[in-house]
This record gives C-alpha cells, structure tokens and sequence, in this order.
C-alpha cells in the first residue's frame, strides 16, 4: 500500500501531464475524499474555468463553485461570445452583481486571469464597468486578509485583456480616454464624437498586464488613434502584443501606434481585418529589437522585412511563410522556429533559403518532392513537422521512405518527425510493405539513437493497419535477432521502439529517449 505522501506526488505528476484529460481526473476525485483534495489542489494550475456573462449564469458558478465536490473554487477567465447563444443572461447577471457587489470584488474576480470584452452587445459596457469602473483598491475583510484590515487591488492577478475600445456610445468614455482626446493636438473638425468611444478602464489595470489583445476599430479616425497610443504607453511589463487592425490605414498612419508599442514585448502579432491594405507598409524599423517571436499579417516577406529580421533577435515566426524560387532567402536571419509554406511551387529549391539555425521547421506542401528537405543544410534541426492537405492542390505522387530514413540519418540532432496527410490521393499510402518502412523503424529504433518519436496522422484507417501489421513484422524481426544473439551467448535488450494507436495517429516513440504517456 503506497503512503499518502506518495500517492500525492503521484497524483500531483499526472495532474501536470498535458494529455491528461479533465474527464479522467473527475474520475480520479472521486475515489476518496483525500484524492478529491489532491485533486482539487493541481486541477486549478491546468484547467482555467470560464465563465460568459453573456450565456452563463453568474448565480449558477455561484452554486456551483461553493459546493464541496467541485473540483474548481475560482474562475479565471472571462470570455465574450453572443454567438449561438440561445438565451442571454448578461441583463440578470448585472442585476445579480450590482446586489453582491463585495462578493463579486472579493471572491469572484480576484482569481481572474483573463478578460475578453466584447463589442456589439448593448449591455456589454455595463458589465466591464462592473470589473474596471470601481477603485482599485478594495477594502478587505477579516477573513480575506488574514488578520486586521486593510485593502487589496481589485483584479490582482489580471495578465491578459482583450479590448474593443472603441465601440460604445460618447457617455461611456472614460475619464483617463477624454483626457488623452483633450490633450490631442490632431484633432481635427472632421471627428465625429459619436464614434469616439471606449471602457471605463483605468491605467492602472494596464500597467501589470502581461498579454494585450487590441483592436483599433472600423473606421479612422485621429482620436481613436490618440487612445490606441495612450492606452499602449499605459502598459510597463508587457510581453505579448496582439493589435489587429481593421482599419484601411495610410502607411503613414502606422507610424504613431507603432511607436507607442512598450519596449518590454518579446512576442508581437500584427493582423489586418479589413479587406484593403499593403501589410508591406508596416514600418519594421519601429518594431523593437527585443522581439522574439513575430506573428505578420503576410506570407511573403518583403526586403524591410528581411532587413529587420536580421537585425532583430526573432527566432520565431508564428505565422506561415509564403517560400518560391523568386521569394527573398532567410539565411542572414537567426530564425530557429519556423512554418515554410510551399504553396503550388512543388518542385521549389529551399537549399539556399533557409538559415542553418532552424531548429524547428514545419513543411506545409501540396505533393512530396523529391530532396525537398535532404538538400537542406540544418545542422541544428531537431523537429520536423510534413503537411500535405488535398485543398491545396491535385496532384499526387509517391511518398519517399528511404528519403525519411536519410533525412534522420543525415541530420542527428533530429528528435521528432510529424508527418500529417489529410488526402487519399497518396498512391504508396494504400500499399505499404515492411520492406520500405523496416530501415526507418530499425534506425530510430536502435540502441543508442537519439530519437524520440515519429508521428504519422492521416485520415485513413487502412493506413494505420498496415503501419501496425508492418510494427509486428518489425517486432518479430527484432525477437528473431535477439534468439540469435543469445545462442551466441549475447544479451541482447528487448526493443525498445514503442507503438501507439489512437484516433487518426499512429506513434513510434524510442522508450530509451521518450517518456510514454498515454
């Protein structure tokens, strides 16, 4: 019988394990009530609880977070969604609120992480003022300071804020936002007041945040602009940056925002929502020199691009990569973390247009092609993700195995292949034999490779009967070596490449080098 102590460490390691689902330790909780509490301790930490004013009853999370089997005591995020809802409770849950307002501040909100606000509903401005319009320093009770009493900061532990600031009537601007209209000195008669609008929300609530979500509205104008700088300037300690415009700027409208964006982001996402723009007018030398991670609103990159790559410290671009035989190469760049799309251009030359520092590439395509990535110099490649999706083209062709087993052969630091097919039109896809898969399993497989797992995805359930038929071949090969091995007086260890089934995957991980979880 393991001790309690043991089991908790036990119980506190599968709770952390990503793949672990929240059904299963639901299940888990209910074995005993000392588990239950373990539980209830690590649950919080993976799973963030949600709540929607708009189609959740705030009074329900209410009943049902005091309840003392609810493995959940606090919500973390607050989302904003009015689609397919079939009732609305945002009227209800105001009236609810502004009746238990020091339960609200104090036992409600405090936990909160995250904050979509939301743009269209009519009542929406009133529930957001609800959490920003209110000082922020609340008066605690006993029993929530610990001892005495004193004050607390309303939302303490903000980190992440998604605002449409820009869509509420004139009587809902906040005082900090007038200020900035008031101190703006491109105002110009052409505003229309009506349009100038925005939460109630406090500087304060900006200077922690960690991750800001903004969007800059559907129609310019200079106000707006003003309160997109200020509310920017606003911000000391941010890491990540998400503006969307949705705007048909001028390309010299992007140099004033631009040039608010904090120093402190490493991570920065820019997206155009509007149907009119050049994303190759984004001023790139305004982008701070401290980022690390870069999300843009076009696949193909454009010289200034280019330029401030390779000037910046960007390892890693979110978005896909739009490469051909015509597209600007990456290598005086110090990118480690990449998605290169191929696109039509099947039969593209990447060897000269990829920068030896990638570590982490994922290839979308629309057919195999031959040496596609074994004519690549990746010395530092570790991971490798193949898609190919039958909406991007017609054509077919032969998938190469013998090319993968170069491709791990000549590049040792590779740890992890994810191959994923969402066509049939693979004609060596129907038909597999051992005889062309054997030499890659037996490499990965192998005592003393550093391979950890081969991921292959595809719609076809034929296909994953044939991987695990050709797995047992592999397995039987492996046990009729190992005989021989021991008539010669030889241990020989067991195999050690590992097969898993599940959904439209089939995985081969190496135990000696992957922890199986499952």
């Amino acid at each position: 019988m393991l001790t309690i102590q043991v089991q908790s460490n036990i119980i506190r390691l599968l709770c952390n394990q990503n793949k672990v689902k929240l059904v299963e330790l639901f299940y888990l909780a209910s074995v005993s009530k000392q588990i239950r509490n373990t539980v209830k301790k690590c649950v919080g930490r993976r799973f963030k609880l949600r709540f929607n004013p708009f189609t959740e009853s705030i009074q329900d999370y209410r009943l049902h977070i005091d309840n003392p089997l609810c493995l959940f005591d606090q919500v973390h995020r607050i989302v904003s969604s009015t689609k397919y809802q079939k009732e609305c409770h945002i009227a209800t849950n105001i009236e609810y609120v502004e009746s238990n307002l020091e339960w609200f501040h104090s036992s409600f909100i405090n936990s909160i992480e995250s904050i979509q606000t939301e743009d269209e509903h009519g009542d929406a401005h009133q529930w957001f003022n609800l959490m920003f319009n209110q000082p922020r320093h609340i008066k605690l009770s006993r029993k929530e300071e610990g001892e005495g009493g004193g004050e607390g900061l309303l939302l303490p532990n903000l980190q992440k804020l998604e605002i449409y600031p820009f869509n509420y009537k004139p009587d809902h601007i906040s005082q900090f936002l007038q200020q900035a209209i008031r101190n703006s000195k491109k105002e110009t008669k052409e505003e229309d007041s009506s349009t100038i609008t925005c939460l109630d929300i406090s500087p304060e609530y900006f200077q922690h945040l960690k991750q800001l979500i903004i969007h800059t509205g559907t129609s310019i104008t200079v106000n707006r602009k003003e309160m997109v700088i200020k509310v920017l300037e606003s911000c000391k300690e941010l890491e990540r940056l998400e503006i969307i415009l949705n705007e048909q700027m001028k390309p010299m409208e992007y140099i004033a925002p631009f040039e608010a964006i904090p120093k402190t982001i490493t991570s920065l996402a820019i997206t155009f929502g509007g149907q009119f723009y050049n994303p190759r007018d984004i001023p790139y030398n305004l982008l701070p020199k401290t980022l690390t991670t870069l999300q843009l609103p076009d696949e193909y990159l454009g010289q200034k691009c280019i330029n401030y790559l390779s000037s910046s410290q960007v390892t890693k671009i979110e978005s896909p990569i739009r490469l051909d035989d015509e597209t600007i190469n990456l290598t005086s760049t110090k990118l480690t973390n990449i998605v290169v799309d191929i696109g039509y251009h099947h039969f593209v030359n990447l060897k000269d247009k990829l920068p030896t520092t990638i570590k982490k590439l994922k290839l979308m395509y629309p057919t195999p092609s031959k040496d596609i990535i074994t004519n690549c110099h990746l010395p530092s490649l570790t991971s490798l993700v193949l898609v190919h999706s039958s909406n991007r083209s017609g054509f077919t062709g032969n998938f190469s195995w013998d090319e993968m087993t170069d491709l791990v052969k000549t590049n040792p630091l590779v740890r992890k292949i994810r191959l994923s097919i969402f066509s049939s039109i693979y004609t060596k896809f129907d038909d597999l034999t051992s005889d062309e898969i054997h030499p890659l399993l037996h490499f990965i497989g192998k005592i003393g490779s550093k391979f950890q797992r081969l991921i292959i995805e595809s719609i076809k359930p034929t296909f994953h009967s044939s991987l695990n038929d050709i797995y047992l071949d592999y397995l039987k090969d492996k046990n009729h070596s190992k005989n021989n091995n021991n008539n010669n007086n030889n241990n020989s260890p067991p195999p050690t490449l590992q097969l898993i089934q599940k959904e439209h995957l089939s995985i081969f991980i190496n135990t000696n080098n992957y922890n199986i979880i499952i």
